[in-house]
């Protein structure tokens, strides 16, 4: 079964069912998974502490997932730091 996610909101003005984007997401092998689950646990654990590099193996990792390209990642990242 392929699981989409579907991207609709205010900041886009995407509206559900009308205009929706869906994005497949992609399913990770399992070494993988546990690695970012491994790298949340960090970030859990230091209670959102110093998590800098911990996000950005996170954020890597997901980017590589989905196949970004440099400017795909860009408009994440400047979207995120909204």
């Amino acid at each position: 079964m392929k699981r989409f996610f579907i991207c609709t909101d205010s900041v886009t003005g995407l509206k559900p069912g009308v205009n929706e984007i869906k994005f497949p997401i992609p399913t990770a092998p399992t070494a993988e998974r546990s690695a970012i689950e491994g790298l949340v646990e960090q970030c859990l654990a230091a209670r959102g502490e110093n998590c800098a590099a911990w996000e950005a193996e996170i954020n890597t990792r997901v980017f590589r997932r989905y196949a970004l390209t440099p400017a795909e990642i860009e408009l994440v990242k400047a979207s995120a730091a909204k």
